[in-house]
């Protein structure tokens, strides 16, 4: 039990949101945006599309590549593509979206942490823990910037059913960077 889960892949995808989110200096941070921290800008991102980003439905694989929330491996991208676009059922696309659409709105998180552990106990595939619930997680974690000090994080846990790697997705398909033909309007754009 738990011998696959997390992958090296895994690993990376992880670290990749997990500097995305966090509260380390942006050195590419929008002069005017007030919070030079990755999730500042990400922030600032959302405040400057009117709190749409994740509020809207985007679809996540073309959210995350916007963001800059992936990995740097070819591979290790498509395979995070191919989870978000085909692998995670639909609730628990809601559920993720519309954490990190709480996140948003709360300038008391400073960071959000993100993981995943096998649980071959829940409903579906993949769930956001608990449960796919919508309300944000939080703790008292270790500064990404300052790890000698606790900062406000929500922790994205994702339950994983099956242990074992993500498939090899036929680039054809998950191609890099995701199809931009996918409209990023409308209420039900999440799958």
């Amino acid at each position: 039990m738990g011998a696959f889960i997390n992958t090296p892949n895994d690993t990376i995808i992880i670290a990749a949101l997990n500097n995305r989110f966090s509260d380390a200096p942006d050195p590419n941070a929008v002069t005017a945006n007030p919070d030079k921290t990755m999730l500042g800008s990400v922030r600032w991102q959302d405040q400057q599309e009117g709190g749409l980003l994740f509020s809207r439905k985007l679809n996540l694989a073309r959210l995350a590549y916007r963001l800059g929330g992936v990995p740097t491996d070819p591979q290790s991208r498509r395979r995070w593509f191919f989870l978000l676009r085909r692998m995670l059922p639909h609730n628990t696309k809601v559920a993720i979206s519309a954490v990190l659409n709480a996140v948003m709105g709360d300038s008391s998180v400073k960071q959000v942490t993100f993981n995943l552990i096998h649980d071959s106990t829940i409903t579906y595939e993949f769930e956001l823990d608990p449960n796919n619930s919508n309300i944000p997680q939080t703790q008292n974690l270790p500064s990404t910037a300052n790890p000698k000090v606790n900062v406000k994080t929500c922790v994205l846990l994702l339950r994983c059913f099956y242990d074992e790697p993500l498939p090899d997705p036929n680039p054809a398909f998950e191609v890099d960077p995701p199809k931009a033909q996918n409209p990023e309007v409308g209420k039900d754009i999440i799958p």
